[in-house]
């Protein structure tokens, strides 16, 4: 038995042995689309940012329906959050300080990526044109880890900020007062993508209302800006013109006054959630580290959800990219996205055949990371079905869908 195979076997036996929990299904999500986060990559950049690498086992089933399916063995989260309980050990603002560098990254990929999609297509060449898709991809491996940080480490902060509500705020759990609280408190100062489009789209109704802006250029432009929103990995449909035509005639329905007030509403929204929190703190004597909990939550979710919208954004300039080399490999958009980003380079290098691939990638395929979660291990048709049989068999013995119990235990073991 060579390395690969080696490692293969141990990978496969490591995912057979632990106790998993399923983290998500989703409909529509091609192999190609998984290397957006299951890089080996995203593993490094994640283990440099947050001391600790990727383990997450994803399946795809390739029967028509294309369901993707991932699990994380429940010993993996013990281990992430004791990760989170060290970078915050010796400097309670620590983890603030890494969240807060998505944003300029953020706003600095935006620009590198619209750049890298400015090509012509009819005349580069195909090692040109892999570097640019190239480019694009590694940004994005980069940046999708404050995705996964959030979705794998959430449970981390909720006994804690539980904690601070009902032990000394003396919050009574769950009710109004409480919900309110944790909603102000976890509230991010940068305004979020969503908020940001809804800002203005308000801006452009109140413009069309009082008849400064027509209503069709209004929508145009609403297209240009925020129309990639919904492409996520290339698999959504953009907004376009006709779609925020009727937007803006549903939203100048509404009274102006109510228009205006919203407006203003977001466009102070830093403003408005600092004297929010202000007026908490001082109300509940919230000391510096308490609150910090709090302000590393929002951190988390909110970067988890604004790189989910940069990956949109360079889906969205993906999709000529795609077009192109599909045209190239001779394959379907779909054909192409059963292939890995290495696996497209090395077909139009001429290395290896698409066609071949593909029939040999059969109707399931999973990839993972080893035990020490830094290399990525793709496993042959035949060892995804047994680990996509087992793994599922072993969730529904154990239930953890349904175990609520359980779930807290690993949180409680984590922290």
């Amino acid at each position: 038995m060579n390395r690969e195979d080696k490692l293969i076997q141990e990978t496969k036996n490591y995912y057979l042995n632990e106790e998993m929990i399923k983290m998500g299904e989703w409909g529509g999500i091609y192999p190609l689309d998984l290397d957006t986060w299951m890089t080996e990559d995203t593993s490094y950049y994640f283990l440099k940012e947050f001391g600790i690498g990727r383990s997450i086992i994803n399946i795809c089933t390739l029967n028509g329906n294309y369901i993707e399916q991932n699990y994380i063995p429940i010993s993996y989260f013990k281990k992430l959050f004791l990760a989170i309980g060290r970078i915050t050990k010796s400097n309670f603002l620590a983890l603030e300080k890494k969240l807060k560098k998505f944003y300029p990254l953020k706003l600095k990929n935006k620009k590198i990526i619209k750049k890298n999609s400015q090509i012509n297509f009819k005349k580069v060449s195909n090692s040109a044109l892999i570097k640019r898709y190239q480019l694009n991809r590694n940004l994005i491996h980069y940046t999708s880890i404050y995705d996964q940080f959030a979705w794998t480490g959430d449970k981390y902060w909720e006994p804690l900020m539980d904690k601070v509500l009902t032990k000394k705020l003396h919050l009574l759990k769950d009710s109004t007062e409480y919900s309110e609280a944790l909603f102000i408190l976890t509230k991010p100062r940068e305004i979020s993508t969503t908020l940001e489009e809804k800002r203005a789209v308000l801006k452009m109704a109140l413009a069309v209302k009082n008849k400064k802006k027509n209503i069709a250029l209004a929508a145009q432009e609403l297209a240009q800006e925020f129309g990639w929103m919904p492409v996520f990995v290339t698999c959504g449909k953009p907004w376009d013109k006709k779609y925020y035509l009727k937007e803006l005639k549903d939203v100048i329905k509404k009274d102006l006054i109510f228009l205006q007030k919203e407006y203003l509403a977001l466009k102070n929204y830093s403003k408005l959630r600092d004297l929010a929190i202000k007026k908490l703190v001082t109300k509940y004597k919230i000391n510096k580290k308490d609150l910090q909990i709090f302000i590393d939550y929002g951190l988390a979710l909110d970067t988890r959800n604004e790189a989910e919208y940069l990956v949109s954004y360079a889906g969205f300039h993906l999709l000529p990219f795609y077009k192109e080399m599909a045209r190239r490999l001779k394959l379907t958009i779909n054909e192409l996205r059963i292939l890995f980003e290495d696996e497209i380079a090395a077909c139009l290098k001429g290395q290896t055949k698409a066609k071949e691939i593909i029939k040999q990638r059969g109707s399931i395929v999973a990839h993972g990371y080893d035990k020490s979660l830094k290399k990525r291990v793709k496993f042959n048709e035949k060892d995804s079905r047994e680990l996509y049989n087992v793994i599922e068999k072993k969730l529904r013995n154990i239930d953890f869908n349904l175990s609520g119990d359980k779930k807290q235990e690993i949180v409680k073991k984590g922290v």
